[in-house]
């Protein structure tokens, strides 16, 4: 797929995710954190992730190869646009917006924690296993960070600093597999 391929996916979910929670007058949670009692959580995400890296140098992810040739084949800005914009902005907001606000509804937490982070983790099936029960837990960290703070603003900003990270770092598993 080219650029303009992921971009215009990543929009179109974008739109299907705000157009179905208008349509259902869902809680997206676009206000202003709460920070009390998030903090923990945010700590908890931070070393999460932090653990992530010191297995990535043991157990290196093998990512779908073609995927991570024409990532690195885009120049700096268009990686930046699909990976820390585009990209974290649809996953939040259906995974921690749209999907977390129905079944918190309907089920309650446990249910808008694990449901979505299950799912978002089963979108990244070209990685290794070990990595994506990795990504199932940390969007349960996230979960639990929108629900506390009420907002999907922490969430989208982790995700958003955690995938710079991994785009700008020349040891990340990007540049091991391209």
């Amino acid at each position: 797929m080219t650029f303009a391929d992921w971009l215009i996916n990543d929009l179109v979910f974008i739109a299907i995710a705000l157009l179905w929670a208008a349509a259902a007058k869902l809680d997206l949670g676009f206000r202003a954190p709460a920070w009390r009692g998030v903090w923990p959580w945010v700590a908890l995400y931070v070393a999460w992730y932090a653990a992530e890296w010191v297995v990535f140098a043991l157990l290196p992810v093998a990512e779908d190869p073609e995927w991570v040739t024409e990532l690195l084949g885009l120049p700096l800005a268009g990686q930046l646009i699909l990976t820390v914009v585009s990209g974290p902005i649809f996953e939040e907001l259906l995974f921690r917006g749209a999907m977390f606000s129905a079944l918190l509804r309907r089920w309650g937490i446990q249910a808008a924690a694990i449901a979505p982070s299950v799912l978002w983790a089963l979108m990244h099936v070209g990685y290794e296993a070990w990595f994506i029960f990795s990504i199932a837990g940390s969007g349960v960290v996230l979960a639990i960070i929108r629900w506390k703070s009420g907002s999907l603003w922490p969430p989208l900003a982790l995700h958003v600093m955690g995938n710079l990270v991994v785009t700008l770092d020349p040891y990340s598993w990007f540049a091991a597999t391209g």
